[in-house]
């Protein structure tokens, strides 16, 4: 195949290239690279690439697909785990700010990932941030609205009065 493809593309191949190619289009099963798309479905920037959080979701991952872990890696994730569930928290990705947990109660249950054993806030749901300060702007603004009528409101009484 080396030789076909260094005849085809006119400059040399060599087996190793051939076979990461054909991993990472996954035509090949035998030691393909880990893919973790199922519990980090984020590009991930390279400074939060070695973050503790995308850590336990690649070992995550590694566990539903049946995959072996350490023992250190397999106490590290349940801990984390717990950690989550105890807190009731899923985790987000932002480019810009990294990793971050969110209370899993203000989240809508379909912005949640569909397998309940995942604790993510998958990227559809991005959003989710900039509606999340929208709304604390618009609940500003109602008490601001309402304290100015209250105000509004007493002096028309005071006027009414005197």
């Amino acid at each position: 195949m080396a030789i076909m493809a260094t005849e085809l593309y006119g400059w040399p191949w060599t087996k190793a290239a051939i076979a990461t190619r054909m991993r990472r289009a996954r035509l090949s099963n035998e030691g393909s690279l880990p893919r973790h798309d199922y519990t980090v479905p984020w590009t991930v920037h390279n400074e939060h690439s070695h973050d503790e959080t995308v850590i336990q979701l690649r070992a995550l991952g590694r566990r539903l697909r049946g995959l072996p872990l350490t023992p250190r890696t397999e106490k590290r994730l349940d801990a984390w785990l717990q950690r989550l569930d105890l807190r009731n928290q899923v985790v987000h990705y932002s480019p810009v700010d990294g990793w971050k947990y969110v209370d899993r109660d203000t989240v809508p249950e379909h912005y949640l990932h569909p397998d309940p054993r995942v604790p993510i806030l998958p990227p559809e749901a991005k959003h989710l941030e900039l509606a999340k300060r929208r709304a604390e702007a618009v609940k500003a603004d109602t008490v601001k609205s309402s304290r100015r009528l209250a105000a509004l409101q007493d002096v028309e009484e005071s006027q009414r009065a005197g």
